[in-house]
């Protein structure tokens, strides 16, 4: 008490000294700290707090009557007995009430989840309120629900070069390697999730078995230390294939046996149920990668009954090896041979349904060692390449099957490969898939993120609509975003990432937030965010800088929605490339991929494509190809303009934000000015004008210009990369320059073709 008294006092005389206003704030956080996703919310608001030189005290909810302070707040759950507590009501899982109550000279502030994780998000949304503000006297009542029940990561994980995963061919990923092996790593990752709103973790392997258990009937598949290929990369198949060969050289990165292998993933999984977070795990068909010098005939056959009953022993294993995990996806049709829908079923049923079926079993025994009756393992069916009315029969025997939260859930590859294209895609509606999705099923949307792997993202616009979107809600169990082809570990591609290698998710941080806050509150207002941006780039103009990220993140949807590469090896738009090398001009002109189709994109207007354009007919209320250059460049010019004004003054950070605004404001320009020649360039075709090849010849000179500005910043703050499905040939945004200027016409030439 006495220490509390000479803090404040401090504050009062420092205050005097520095010719402010007095406020001699004091406050006391009340809290279960035996309950770890609410301490961690608590702890985030007492640094909040002590940060704007409150002095805060901490205590149980039980000492609240002998607690005094300007502000009172306590953080507790609707079940918890807890004196005075006001009745809140309406909450859904993961939701909290915020409520105010005067009391004289005092303020108590009650934040009420429906449970721990709810009163976490309350408890993180106050500790915002106080970083932005400085205090919390704005804070008022409010009741918040998720929108979206499942909000997650999908992190395709590279274990082990023979436990690999889709994206091991390529530079993150082998970068990566001793990363997923890092509790430090995973500490801030999970963090930085949580304070998101992201409640799942996706971790994605072809052959994860054998680095994460041991399974008793196949000990020698069990894998000790953690192994990286050594020497160059390699070109891997789109199907998962030639991921790993034994016959590699391999160097050590991490000395391990299994069992500290077993115990590290138990601390993870620990940590992610501490910060309200479940883990999932996923993998393709058929994969036995790591089994190779195993001796037990293990092979990738789908008519191997060895292999079969290695995969539903080491199913079962792995969900009594880790008590924590919540649920397995699954997926038909990679490397399954030529077995037809029903076959694929058939398998595996026989191997993951079975396998989860023992593993249930277990749980419900209670003579098991594994004895945990309250139990529920979720199984995830991806639709990819399989048909609803096959999986619905075949796992009709699973565990919990028929029951209103069933364990059998789908997933549906919701945007293709590109999330940063259309904000209501139509893919899902499609043969009627969604709409015979059974009755008390749902389905989780794989979100993929193939489209920026460097540009920091921000659009607040974009996120809100895609969320609000979303088909019928009933159906659906939640999202999952992450990319294929790169890692979300640690930064490796950054000049500036520092000797530890910043995270990925710290920086990316603004487009990590936007998807988890607006997965969990569409209704949250772009001022919020702007408010969030001034918190952490004080001194500028944080609508200024809001309004040029947004802009400038229209860009790359809107071209993506004109060239439409449904998937990444088709059309990678951050470097205006595919695995068949540059996207040229003449690309655009007869497209491998035209713009989306009505069926595919529900947004309006729709786009006509550039031959159709110039050959004369209506656009029919689509957006024609100039009318996309116009809306490119606008966008960009936005952009440029608005960050123009900015100065990060010695805010590294800010200096690299900026900069990746500015680049992606002249790609912006450039796809502009690119597609501008492509219209005349064709034009010149089919009308044999000089002139039409002087107006492509500019827009193409402009364009190259544009792009060497883009390369310009690009290169001061990133180097080149290797990308999963994108060959083998490092991707380098200065170095495609060369293939820039190649689409200028010569002057006197004919239309290049």
């Amino acid at each position: 008490m006495r220490t509390r008294i000479l803090a404040t006092w401090a504050i009062w005389i420092l205050g005097i000294l520095l010719g402010r206003p007095v406020c001699a704030a004091t406050a006391v956080v009340l809290y279960e700290p035996q309950r770890p996703a609410i301490a961690f919310g608590a702890n985030d608001l007492v640094e909040a707090l002590r940060q704007k030189r409150i002095v805060v005290d901490t205590a149980d909810p039980g000492a609240l009557t002998t607690k005094k302070a300007s502000t009172q707040v306590v953080i507790t759950t609707t079940d918890a007995p807890v004196a005075n507590k006001p009745l809140v009501t309406g909450l859904r899982p993961q939701g909290y009430a915020v409520r105010r109550v005067p009391r004289g000279r005092e303020t108590r502030l009650w934040v009420i989840g429906a449970d721990a994780t709810g009163a976490m998000y309350g408890a993180l949304e106050l500790a915002e309120s106080v970083r932005i503000a400085g205090t919390l006297n704005g804070v008022t009542d409010r009741v918040v629900n998720p929108h979206l029940a499942g909000r997650g990561i999908k992190f395709n994980i590279p274990l082990d070069a023979r436990s690999p995963s889709y994206s091991d061919d390529s530079s993150s990923a082998q970068a990566n390697i001793q990363t997923v092996w890092d509790m430090q790593f995973w500490t801030r990752f999970l963090d930085s999730m949580a304070r998101d709103r992201y409640n799942l973790l996706s971790l994605w392997s072809l052959s994860p078995f054998p680095s994460l258990i041991e399974v008793d009937d196949y000990p020698r598949v069990a894998l000790a230390d953690v192994k990286r290929k050594s020497g160059s990369l390699w070109d891997a198949t789109l199907q998962g294939r030639s991921m790993y060969d034994s016959g590699w050289t391999l160097e050590t990165v991490k000395t391990m046996t299994i069992e500290e292998k077993i115990a590290f993933w138990r601390k993870v999984m620990q940590y992610a149920a501490d910060r309200g977070i479940e883990v999932a795990l996923f993998t393709w068909n058929i994969f036995v990668y790591g089994t190779e010098a195993s001796g037990y005939g293990l092979t990738d056959d789908p008519a191997n009954d060895r292999t079969k009953d290695y995969v539903r022993k080491s199913v079962r294993a792995l969900f009594n090896t880790y008590p924590l995990l919540a649920g397995i996806g699954i997926t038909a049709g990679e490397n399954m041979g030529d077995l037809d829908n029903a076959g694929k079923e058939r398998w595996l049923w026989d191997t993951y349904g079975l396998g989860v079926k023992d593993a249930m079993a277990d749980a419900k025994n209670p003579a098991s060692p594994f004895y945990r009756p309250s139990r529920v393992i979720r199984v995830i069916h991806r639709a990819h390449q399989a048909s609803l009315p096959e999986i619905t029969t075949t796992f009709s025997q699973l565990p919990g099957a028929d029951a209103a939260d069933s364990t059998l859930t789908f997933s549906f590859k919701y945007s293709q490969a590109h999330m940063y294209s259309s904000t209501k895609p139509l893919f899902i509606y499609q043969n009627e898939w969604f709409n015979t999705i059974p009755a008390g099923k749902k389905t989780w949307l794989t979100v993929r993120s193939d489209d920026m792997y460097y540009l920091r993202w921000g659009d607040p616009d974009f996120v809100r609509a895609y969320m609000t979107n979303l088909p019928d809600l009933t159906k659906i169990a939640g999202f999952y975003m992450g990319p294929d082809g790169y890692t979300w570990g640690r930064d490796f591609v950054s000049k500036d990432a520092g000797p530890s290698r910043e995270l990925v998710i710290d920086r990316m941080w603004y487009s990590f937030l936007l998807w988890g806050r607006l997965a969990y509150e569409p209704s949250l207002p772009n001022g919020r965010f702007e408010e969030i941006l001034g918190s952490r780039f004080p001194g500028i103009s944080s609508s200024t800088l809001s309004a040029a990220w947004s802009a400038v993140s229209k860009t790359l949807p809107l071209m993506t929605r004109f060239y439409w590469g449904s998937l990444d090896f088709m059309w990678y738009p951050e470097a205006c490339w595919s695995s068949d090398g540059f996207v040229t001009v003449q690309h655009l002109i007869d497209p491998k991929y035209p713009p989306m189709k009505i069926d595919e994109d529900g947004e309006v207007p729709h786009i006509q494509t550039i031959k159709a354009f110039v050959d004369g007919e209506p656009p029919a209320g689509r957006l024609t190809p100039l009318d996309v250059a116009d809306q490119l460049e606008g966008h960009a010019l936005a952009g440029l303009q608005n960050s123009g004004k900015l100065q990060p003054g010695s805010n590294t950070e800010l200096r690299h934000t900026l900069g990746d605004i500015a680049a992606m404001g002249w790609l912006g320009r450039y796809y502009a000015e690119k597609i501008r020649g492509a219209v005349d360039l064709y034009r010149s075709r089919t009308s044999g004008r000089p002139e039409d090849l002087d107006n492509a010849r500019r827009h193409l000179q402009q364009a190259a210009s544009y792009w060497k500005q883009y390369a310009a910043i690009w290169s001061s703050q990133y180097v080149g990369q290797v990308l999963t499905r994108m060959g083998s040939v490092m991707v380098d945004i200065q170095a495609i320059q060369e293939a820039v200027d190649r689409e200028i016409p010569a002057v006197g030439s004919g239309p290049p073709r």
